[in-house]
Parts: C-alpha cells; sequence; structure tokens
C-alpha cells in the first residue's frame, strides 16, 4: 500500500494541526455553503461530506483550474476537500487585490505538526519552513530575517555577486564544449556552483559533489513536504502516531531524511564559515557577512530554491532555442551587433540586449516553474467582490492561468519573445511575467534579483557560443521535442535530446 496520496490530492486535504483541530475544521466546513447566507465563490457541484474530492484531476491540476474559471466565468473559484475550503486565483488583479493589498491575512502558512518529532535541535519549525523563506511563519524573527535577506539580495546589492555569476557561466560553457549531450547535468552544476559560492563562499567541481545532490536531494524534499495532501497523515492525523516502518508511515521517513540532509548541510557548510572566520581565512559569502544576523538554524539554506528555480527555467531555454532557430538567430544577430563577437555579453550590456530579456521572460511566462504557487493560508475572514472568503482557507495561484491569460497574451501556448519588444525597446507594463512567476506580498522570493541576473547572463553566453538545434535520427529525420514536463509543486521538462555546437564548429561543418 502506498503511503502518498494521489497527485490529484496535493492541494486537497485537509489543513490540520492535531485531531482536534482537524475534525473541528471538518464541521465547520461542512458547514459552509451548506447554511451560510454568506455567497461563496463559484466552482463545480459539491457531494455530502466528500466535496469536490473526486472531481480533481491527477496531473496537471492548473489546467483544470483554468478551465473551471472560464467556465464558471471567475477568476476565483472555490473548492471543498473534506470540508476544507480551497480557493484558487486565476488572475493578476485578484492576486494583487488580495496577496498583496491585504497580504497581511493571506501570509499564513501550512503547518505539518506530524514532522516536529523528527526535526534537527528540536525545532518545531523546520520542516514547516523548511528553511526557505517562502514558508517561514510571520513574526518578529521572520521580520528579522527579511531585513537580512533585503539587504543581501536588493537590485543594488546582487552586483556584489557578479564576478561569481560570470565564472560559473565560463564553467557552464566549457563543460557544454566538451560534452554538449550532457547539457541538463552542466545546467545543475552551474546552477549548484553559483549558489554553493554565493552562501557559503564554497566552490563544487562537479554536479555529482555531496554538496550538490544533498542541496537538490533537500528542494526535492521540501517540494515534497510542502504539497498539501501529499501524505495521508495530512488528513488523518492519527497515522501520526504510527511507527516510521508502518506502510503509511513514508512521511516519517522522509522527515527524517529531510532532517539528516538539513544537519549535514548546517554541520557541514555552515561550520565550515563559522571556522573560516575564526581562523581569518575565508571567503566573503552571504553567511560570513550575515553570520552575527543569521542563526544557526536560519542559514543561508534558504538559497536552495533558486537552484531549483534556475536549473529548471534553463533547461526550459535549451529547449525552447531548439525549437525555435529564428528567435535564437535574432537573439545572436542582436548580440554581434551590439558587443560583436570578439568578447562575450556581460551585465553591463543589458540594457543594449533587449532581446536577450525578452526571451528569458518568454521562458519564465511559457514555463513557469511553479505552475501553481506555494498555498497561502486565509488568516482570518474576508471578503471580495460578492463573495465570502472563509478563515482558514488554502488559497492557490494559479500561475499557469495568469501567463497563459489569452485576453493579456495573444497565442498564449506559443513561444514568443516579440511579445515583450517593440521598435527594438522592452514594453513596460503589466504583461511582465516576472511578478508572476516569484511570488506575492510577504512571501516574495527573496533571491529573484539574483536569479534572474545568473539566467539572463547565461542565456546570454550560451547563445553567444553555440547553435542549439534539434536532434537528427540516424536517417536524417528531426527527433521531434514533446516539450512534456513533470509534474507536481515544482516542474521541470522531462529529459529531451539536442544538438549543441559551438558556433565555430557549426560554421567549419
Amino acid at each position: 500500500m502506498q503511503d502518498q496520496v494521489p497527485t490529484h490530492l496535493h492541494y486537497g486535504s485537509c489543513y490540520c494541526r492535531g485531531n482536534s483541530d482537524h475534525f473541528d475544521n471538518l464541521s465547520k466546513g461542512l458547514l459552509v455553503g451548506s447554511r451560510s447566507k454568506e455567497k461563496l465563490p463559484p466552482g463545480p457541484h459539491k457531494l455530502p461530506f466528500f466535496g469536490n474530492l473526486f472531481q480533481l484531476p491527477k496531473t496537471r491540476e492548473y489546467l483544470t483550474y483554468q478551465k473551471w474559471s472560464n467556465q464558471y466565468g471567475s477568476d476565483i473559484i472555490h473548492l471543498s476537500i473534506l470540508g476544507q475550503s480551497l480557493i484558487i486565483l486565476n488572475s493578476s488583479e485578484a492576486v494583487s487585490d488580495l496577496l498583496e493589498q491585504r497580504s497581511l491575512i493571506y501570509s499564513g502558512s501550512m503547518g505539518w505538526k506530524w514532522a516536529f518529532p523528527f526535526l534537527p535541535y528540536g525545532r518545531v519549525e523546520t520542516l514547516t519552513n523548511c528553511d526557505m523563506f517562502i514558508h517561514w511563519y510571520l513574526g518578529k524573527q521572520w521580520k528579522e530575517q527579511r531585513k537580512v535577506f533585503h539587504r543581501e539580495f536588493n537590485p543594488d546589492a546582487v552586483a556584489r555577486f557578479r564576478n561569481h555569476e560570470t565564472e560559473a557561466c565560463m564553467t557552464l560553457i566549457g563543460n557544454l564544449q566538451q560534452s554538449p549531450n550532457r547539457f541538463i547535468e552542466h545546467i545543475r552544476h552551474f546552477s549548484g556552483q553559483l549558489i554553493l559560492k554565493i552562501a557559503y563562499g564554497i566552490s563544487v567541481q562537479t554536479p555529482h559533489d555531496q554538496e550538490i545532490l544533498i542541496s537538490e536531494r533537500s528542494v526535492e524534499s521540501i517540494s515534497l513536504a510542502t504539497t498539501p495532501g501529499q501524505f495521508f497523515v495530512d488528513s488523518i492525523p492519527l497515522l501520526q502516531y504510527v511507527p516510521s516502518w508502518f506502510p503509511l508511515a513514508g512521511f516519517k521517513r522522509m522527515a527524517i531524511r529531510c532532517s539528516e540532509d538539513s544537519t549535514w548541510i548546517r554541520n557541514e557548510l555552515f561550520q565550515k564559515v563559522k571556522l573560516q572566520l575564526e581562523s581569518g581565512l575565508f571567503e566573503s559569502s552571504v553567511t560570513s557577512r550575515g553570520l552575527k544576523n543569521i542563526s544557526e538554524s536560519q542559514d543561508a539554506t534558504y538559497l536552495q530554491g533558486v537552484l531549483k528555480d534556475t536549473t529548471s527555467s534553463l533547461v526550459s531555454f535549451i529547449l525552447e532555442m531548439a525549437r525555435h532557430p529564428n528567435v535564437q538567430q535574432k537573439a545572436y544577430e542582436e548580440i554581434c551587433c551590439k558587443t560583436g563577437t570578439e568578447r562575450l555579453p556581460t551585465l553591463s550590456d543589458k540594457s543594449d540586449l533587449p532581446y536577450i530579456t525578452a526571451i528569458l521572460m518568454e521562458v519564465l511566462r511559457r514555463h513557469p516553474v511553479a505552475p501553481c504557487n506555494a498555498p497561502h493560508v486565509l488568516t482570518e475572514q474576508d471578503h471580495y467582490k460578492e463573495f465570502m472568503l472563509p478563515a482558514n482557507s488554502i488559497v492557490l495561484v494559479n500561475t499557469w492561468a495568469i501567463l497563459h491569460n489569452p485576453n493579456i497574451y495573444s497565442d498564449p501556448l506559443q513561444f514568443d519573445p516579440d511579445r515583450f519588444v517593440k521598435d527594438g525597446q522592452l514594453l513596460d507594463g503589466h504583461k511582465h511575467p516576472i511578478t508572476a512567476c516569484f511570488g506575492y506580498g510577504r512571501r516574495i522570493c527573496p533571491g529573484r534579483y539574483m536569479a534572474l541576473e545568473s539566467m539572463w547572463i547565461a542565456i546570454a553566453f550560451i547563445i553567444a557560443k553555440f547553435k542549439i538545434e534539434p536532434s537528427r535520427n540516424p536517417d536524417g529525420s528531426i527527433v521531434e521535442i514533446t516539450g512534456e514536463s513533470t509534474s507536481g509543486i515544482i516542474t521541470r521538462p522531462k529529459p529531451f535530446e539536442c544538438s549543441i555546437k559551438s558556433r565555430q564548429e557549426y560554421a567549419e561543418s
């Protein structure tokens, strides 16, 4: 028997902190909409007790949410899953009105009380946030840490990382020249090298270094743990008392593994920086600069999330370049015109290379890493338009629907960077996908500026140095690139083949 709930329950199980809370929430939820005179947002018909449990899709739930939004003519829809209210926002307007303008009551996080006994140092908050900024509870500690992160990652401060970004890009270019067929592995190395250098000042040599492997595994565990309803224990709290060897206790084994990884990162990396500081021989990093402000239990491991986002987006970029040679050629001509062929682009050239920026924006729009952003929790009852939104509702942003709205983006399934440029200049306005990709309000990703800069320079380097095409079969026919992606709260393109040749090699051939 599997301990994991099917994918279509990811956002469907009850938000609970214990047995009594669970059943209290269930009983209250069953009354919502049946006796209440206040109007809930529209949604599919609900069954007694089960609500919409059996109507949720197994995969790609964001497409179904978008379909329901269109079907009911509302950008905000309501579902009930075993009494738990689930509110889905399908437009940037609704997101701005609620998550940004009313962020104080929409910044609650999911809780996983079952994980508390397995966490290192007895810290009951660890797996709830897994040291990732986006899942931290609000409060004095949260506000203090946000000041540190803002100081390190505001638009002006990230300029200090540019040497690291250039160094990581040069490593990426060298690796792609040596073994282009291993491009996904090389992109993983690029992301891991950059994040670990910035966070801890350490260098890694390969994507198989323990620091990268454990960091990636930690992010996977975080993604799994923070997906509501991923485990039956979310709906049946009594399971938190079964032994770890029990068939339905996979959540305990995952919690222990996540705890071990978090402890290893902290012991090996954080302590290494601490010892270097004491000896006076250290390389400047986020951890070394903030050691007095970032405690041992809240170090720079939150940057691991940026690692996964950067990797996924750059792999999506390779995919789209292989499928759209005209876009790739236009970008290369822009680079040749503005910077020539004698040197590689730098971030100081960014204003002169708007089409590179447009490509990055279109990659983020067409392939959002998190099609449904991490869930928020509404901490008190609210009203929006003519609707009542129940307290303790799980609130999801359907990023996919926002970034594929045909009223904003014509032909939204088409990869078209030209939608962001006109007369050689970037268009300003609400059509930019950056906000939707990195979150809203108090839960916005603190590392977004660094992530954008690192992806921009990587894209510029790759286009300047390589020509990307689909692979060919022995008979000369093109190997199809389907563009399919994985499922889950964090998505990435499924493995695909393509040809990556240096432009010099391509010209000689």
